[in-house]
């Protein structure tokens, strides 16, 4: 008699919660603007995953019905010198497009867009004869 083996998930092929997918998703999203230089590091803006720490975005329940809940989303983001209002419409703009391309767009209630710090471009020196 054949026995079959039953497939097991690995640990790391788990299911993800909406709230982690939607973090990582609103995180990768704002990065890849070319403005943005990075996320805000402060322990205090962050989403778990576990063991994994998620720098520069919070996703918060806010509402929802059973089965279908909606989150808000906080980023926390370092950018260049530019104009914030429009680099912000822009930046939630890619993550509501990350997130409908994903099948999440309808949890997301909320975006927060805050930029905690600015980068300076690199000036180059020049030698003076």
């Amino acid at each position: 008699m054949a026995t079959q083996q039953q497939a097991t998930p690995a640990a790391d092929e788990r299911r993800e919660t909406p709230r982690i997918q939607l973090a990582r998703l609103a995180a990768s999203a704002a990065l890849e603007h070319a403005d943005v230089t990075g996320a805000d590091p402060a322990r205090t803006h962050a989403t778990h995953a576990g063991s994994e720490r998620l720098p520069g975005v919070t996703v918060m329940p806010e509402g929802g019905e059973a089965g279908a809940p909606r989150y808000a989303v906080a980023l926390y983001l370092v950018a260049g010198l530019t104009d914030l209002p429009v680099l912000a419409a822009q930046v939630e703009s890619q993550v509501r497009r990350a997130a409908d391309a994903e099948g999440l767009g309808g949890a997301i209630s909320a975006i927060h867009i805050t930029f905690t710090d600015l980068t300076l471009p690199e000036l180059k020196r020049t030698a003076h004869a």
